[in-house]
Protein backbone atom coordinates (compact mmCIF):
# COMPACT_ATOMS: atom_id res chain seq x y z
CA UNK A 1 0.00 0.00 0.00
CA UNK A 2 1.32 3.34 -0.69
CA UNK A 3 2.68 5.42 2.08
CA UNK A 4 1.88 8.75 0.70
CA UNK A 5 -1.43 9.47 -1.23
CA UNK A 6 -2.32 12.70 -3.01
CA UNK A 7 -5.92 13.77 -3.43
CA UNK A 8 -6.67 16.32 -6.50
CA UNK A 9 -10.10 17.73 -5.79
CA UNK A 10 -11.91 19.34 -9.17
CA UNK A 11 -13.56 22.87 -8.85
CA UNK A 12 -16.96 20.31 -8.34
CA UNK A 13 -16.27 18.97 -5.12
CA UNK A 14 -17.54 21.54 -3.30
CA UNK A 15 -20.50 22.03 -6.10
CA UNK A 16 -22.98 20.39 -4.00
CA UNK A 17 -22.81 22.72 -0.72
CA UNK A 18 -23.69 25.88 -2.80
CA UNK A 19 -20.39 26.96 -3.28
CA UNK A 20 -20.91 28.24 -7.48
CA UNK A 21 -18.56 26.49 -9.84
CA UNK A 22 -16.48 28.78 -12.34
CA UNK A 23 -19.32 28.30 -15.04
CA UNK A 24 -22.26 30.07 -12.31
CA UNK A 25 -19.70 32.49 -10.38
CA UNK A 26 -21.37 35.38 -12.06
CA UNK A 27 -25.09 34.06 -11.61
CA UNK A 28 -24.24 33.24 -7.88
CA UNK A 29 -22.75 36.59 -7.31
CA UNK A 30 -25.53 39.00 -9.05
CA UNK A 31 -28.21 36.67 -6.52
CA UNK A 32 -26.08 37.47 -3.68
CA UNK A 33 -25.51 41.27 -4.28
CA UNK A 34 -29.26 41.68 -4.41
CA UNK A 35 -30.33 44.22 -1.86
CA UNK A 36 -26.75 44.33 -0.33
CA UNK A 37 -25.33 47.59 -0.62
CA UNK A 38 -22.21 46.69 1.48
CA UNK A 39 -21.80 44.40 -2.00
CA UNK A 40 -22.33 47.15 -4.61
CA UNK A 41 -18.66 46.38 -6.24
CA UNK A 42 -19.86 43.29 -7.30
CA UNK A 43 -21.50 45.37 -10.12
CA UNK A 44 -18.43 46.77 -10.90
CA UNK A 45 -16.33 43.17 -11.21
CA UNK A 46 -19.45 41.99 -12.96
CA UNK A 47 -19.08 45.06 -15.44
CA UNK A 48 -15.72 44.03 -15.65
CA UNK A 49 -15.96 40.66 -16.39
CA UNK A 50 -18.33 40.86 -19.21
CA UNK A 51 -15.99 43.80 -20.83
CA UNK A 52 -14.12 40.79 -21.44
CA UNK A 53 -17.02 39.70 -23.91
CA UNK A 54 -15.08 41.73 -26.44
CA UNK A 55 -11.99 38.85 -26.64
CA UNK A 56 -14.92 36.48 -28.32
CA UNK A 57 -14.37 38.30 -31.78
CA UNK A 58 -11.10 36.91 -32.07
CA UNK A 59 -11.86 33.52 -29.94
CA UNK A 60 -14.44 31.16 -28.32
CA UNK A 61 -15.37 32.72 -25.07
CA UNK A 62 -17.84 32.42 -22.37
CA UNK A 63 -17.86 35.84 -20.28
CA UNK A 64 -20.19 33.98 -17.87
CA UNK A 65 -17.42 31.94 -16.55
CA UNK A 66 -15.36 33.61 -14.22
CA UNK A 67 -12.11 31.76 -14.94
CA UNK A 68 -12.02 32.57 -18.41
CA UNK A 69 -12.77 36.06 -17.96
CA UNK A 70 -9.96 36.32 -15.20
CA UNK A 71 -7.38 34.55 -17.15
CA UNK A 72 -8.15 37.95 -20.03
CA UNK A 73 -7.55 40.32 -17.34
CA UNK A 74 -4.74 38.99 -16.51
CA UNK A 75 -3.51 39.44 -20.34
CA UNK A 76 -5.46 43.29 -20.32
CA UNK A 77 -3.01 43.94 -17.51
CA UNK A 78 0.27 42.63 -18.72
CA UNK A 79 -0.58 44.58 -21.92
CA UNK A 80 -2.27 47.59 -20.55
CA UNK A 81 0.03 48.04 -17.03
CA UNK A 82 -2.63 48.79 -14.51
CA UNK A 83 -4.64 46.00 -12.62
CA UNK A 84 -7.82 45.51 -10.77
CA UNK A 85 -6.46 42.22 -9.20
CA UNK A 86 -7.09 43.45 -5.47
CA UNK A 87 -10.97 44.28 -6.43
CA UNK A 88 -11.50 40.75 -8.25
CA UNK A 89 -9.86 38.93 -5.30
CA UNK A 90 -12.11 40.24 -3.00
CA UNK A 91 -15.24 39.78 -5.06
CA UNK A 92 -13.89 36.12 -5.32
CA UNK A 93 -13.34 35.74 -1.61
CA UNK A 94 -16.57 37.62 -0.70
CA UNK A 95 -18.50 35.39 -3.46
CA UNK A 96 -17.06 32.24 -1.82
CA UNK A 97 -17.74 33.06 1.48
CA UNK A 98 -21.28 34.26 1.42
CA UNK A 99 -22.22 31.15 -0.58
CA UNK A 100 -20.78 28.60 2.22
CA UNK A 101 -22.77 27.10 4.62
CA UNK A 102 -22.24 26.66 8.07
CA UNK A 103 -20.45 23.27 9.07
CA UNK A 104 -23.86 21.30 10.92
CA UNK A 105 -23.04 21.25 14.59
CA UNK A 106 -23.10 17.30 15.93
CA UNK A 107 -25.09 16.19 18.42
CA UNK A 108 -22.59 14.04 20.04
CA UNK A 109 -24.32 13.60 22.67
CA UNK A 110 -27.30 11.75 21.06
CA UNK A 111 -25.49 9.71 18.23
CA UNK A 112 -26.64 6.24 18.85
CA UNK A 113 -24.21 3.21 19.21
CA UNK A 114 -24.65 2.35 15.73
CA UNK A 115 -23.54 5.42 14.44
CA UNK A 116 -21.87 4.59 10.85
CA UNK A 117 -24.75 6.21 9.09
CA UNK A 118 -25.54 8.96 11.03
CA UNK A 119 -22.36 10.02 13.37
CA UNK A 120 -21.37 13.20 11.62
CA UNK A 121 -24.95 14.37 10.76
CA UNK A 122 -28.19 13.18 9.19
CA UNK A 123 -27.11 15.39 6.38
CA UNK A 124 -25.90 13.03 3.55
CA UNK A 125 -24.31 15.80 1.54
CA UNK A 126 -22.40 17.04 4.80
CA UNK A 127 -22.09 13.65 5.82
CA UNK A 128 -19.68 12.74 2.81
CA UNK A 129 -17.61 15.37 3.18
CA UNK A 130 -16.70 15.51 7.18
CA UNK A 131 -16.44 11.60 6.49
CA UNK A 132 -13.89 12.53 3.70
CA UNK A 133 -11.61 15.18 6.23
CA UNK A 134 -11.73 12.39 9.00
CA UNK A 135 -10.24 9.92 6.53
CA UNK A 136 -7.62 11.97 5.73
CA UNK A 137 -6.61 12.64 9.92
CA UNK A 138 -6.52 8.67 10.01
CA UNK A 139 -9.53 9.44 12.66
CA UNK A 140 -11.80 6.50 13.68
CA UNK A 141 -14.15 6.90 16.56
CA UNK A 142 -15.27 4.68 19.60
CA UNK A 143 -17.74 5.59 22.67
CA UNK A 144 -16.39 5.64 25.78
CA UNK A 145 -18.50 5.27 28.89
CA UNK A 146 -20.95 8.35 27.92
CA UNK A 147 -18.81 10.26 25.24
CA UNK A 148 -16.95 9.96 21.42
CA UNK A 149 -13.92 10.07 21.08
CA UNK A 150 -11.06 10.32 18.53
CA UNK A 151 -8.57 7.83 17.69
Amino acid sequence: MPKNVMYLLGAGFSAPLGIPTMRNFVDEARRLRRGRDEYAYFDDVIRLIHDTISASRYFRHDSDNVEEALSLLEIKEYIEGHSQKEQVVKFIRDVITLSTPQIPKIPFEIVPSNFSATFFTRDQVWHGYLAFVASLFHLSFHRSNTKWEAC
